[in-house]
């Protein structure tokens, strides 16, 4: 759902670009120049600079903003791959069948914790605080459990117009969006693009970590500084990822009372009368997703593949 959630972020070249793509591909670029730099000496790559003229320092920094921005449309062409990638979807299936594994214990155990609070009768802001991160961190259902927090969080989307109007949220956020007012969809895009933000940032560091690492071993043989390199690549990049999984549970949150305000527009865009009671409402539901039962069987990594800029319209009115 999340990204079904992204909608137009990769169609313009505003904040949210600059957030989600421009940024980490400034830090790429960046780091291998740095790379670069300290590879042909400090003071020879100075001095190099000093001996251009003015119009050859020019065409270097254009160079160098033109490959920023090749960096950031690629990393735009491939949001859908780099989300698919940290929600486990293009893994080996050994590797997500034990990842999912260690999540369905993680899910086990924060639950345990959360009901033994409750159970001692503890009502504090700090119990409902743990019971309020295990609802947006792990679906309800154990069976839908990812093998990444990321999926986690993206699966437990769902279960709030599920429990709440009995609405496949997978299927009715890509009709819900383009009815969705503009404040709210400019709110739900500013949301949104620091989640690939991190996600773009946290590859690049790995990247970066790997290559510095590669670079002092083989060129100056520097082993330990090259494993602090990896080490260090490594632990920012996970930095970056925890801080887009915790983006991506406020993104969930505003999805969720966009659900609570606006859901009955898409009745009134098919045509159809908003229900008088609750009871018909949630029947209502039921039976409109038995009417689009093809498609309704999407789940949320089938969506990911709406990340493009190609941005999902309402449902036509049904005859």
């Amino acid at each position: 759902m999340l990204a079904a959630a992204l909608g137009d972020l990769t169609g313009k070249l505003d904040s949210a670009f600059l957030t989600a793509f421009l940024a980490p591909a400034a830090v790429a670029v960046l780091g291998v120049s740095a790379m670069v730099v300290v590879h042909a000496g400090v003071e020879p790559a100075l001095a190099w600079m000093h001996a251009f003229t003015a119009m050859e320092q020019g065409i270097v920094l254009l160079i160098v903003a033109i490959g920023t921005m090749v960096i950031a449309f690629m990393l735009r062409a491939l949001s859908a791959t780099v989300l698919e990638f940290f929600a486990g979807v293009v893994l080996p299936s050994w590797m997500t069948a034990r990842m999912t594994s260690g999540q369905i214990a993680a899910r086990q155990r924060s639950r345990r914790q959360v009901e033994s609070a409750i159970a001692a009768g503890s009502r504090d802001l700090a119990t409902q605080q743990r019971l309020l991160a295990h609802t947006a961190r792990f679906p309800l259902d154990e069976a839908r459990t990812g093998p990444t927090r990321l999926a986690n969080v993206m699966s437990a989307i769902d279960d709030h117009p599920r429990r709440t109007f009995n609405m496949n949220g997978y299927f009715w956020l890509s009709r819900l969006l383009p009815l969705l007012p503009d404040t709210y969809q400019a709110s739900l895009k500013d949301g949104i693009a620091p989640v690939m933000g991190f996600l773009n940032l946290g590859l690049i560091l790995a990247g970066l970590g790997m290559g510095w690492g590669a670079f002092l071993a083989f060129s100056d043989g520097q082993i330990a500084l090259a494993a602090s390199a990896i080490i260090g690549g490594l632990l920012l990049a996970r930095g970056c990822y925890l801080a887009a999984v915790n983006q991506t549970m406020h993104v969930a949150e505003q999805i969720s009372v966009a659900f609570d305000l606006y859901h009955n527009v898409i009745l009134t865009h098919l045509g159809i009368p908003v229900p008088a009671t609750r009871e018909e409402e949630l029947a209502l539901w039921a039976k409109l997703e038995e009417r689009f039962a093809d498609e309704s069987r999407i789940g949320p990594f089938g969506l990911l593949r709406a990340t493009g800029d190609v941005n999902p319209g309402p449902v036509p009115p049904q005859p």
